[in-house]
C-alpha cells in the first residue's frame, strides 16, 4: 500500500466537539432524538430559525449560525 492509499483509508475521528453535538450528549433521549430528527430534516421543510427559537424557549443559550454550522457539517465536529 502506497503513502497516499494508507492516508486516504484512515478515519478521521473528531478530536473536539461542537456545541450542539454537546447539547445533544446532555439532553435527555427523548428530546436529543427530537432535535437530531428536527437537523434531519431539510432546510425547507425545519428551518434552523425554528429550531433555534425552540431551543431558546426552552433555555438553550447559543447561536443560530453556531446550530446552523453544526446541521450543515461546517462545524469543529464534521458531524455531516
Amino acid at each position: 500500500m502506497s503513502l497516499a492509499q494508507a492516508l486516504a483509508a484512515q478515519v478521521v475521528k473528531p478530536v473536539r466537539v461542537c456545541t450542539v453535538a454537546l447539547l445533544l450528549e446532555q439532553l435527555e433521549p427523548e428530546d436529543a432524538a427530537a432535535l437530531q430528527k428536527a437537523l434531519d430534516l431539510p432546510q425547507s421543510e425545519k428551518p434552523t430559525a425554528e429550531i433555534h427559537s425552540a431551543l431558546l424557549s426552552e433555555g438553550y443559550r447559543l447561536a443560530a449560525s453556531t446550530l446552523g454550522n453544526h446541521r450543515f457539517g461546517r462545524c469543529c465536529c464534521g458531524t455531516r
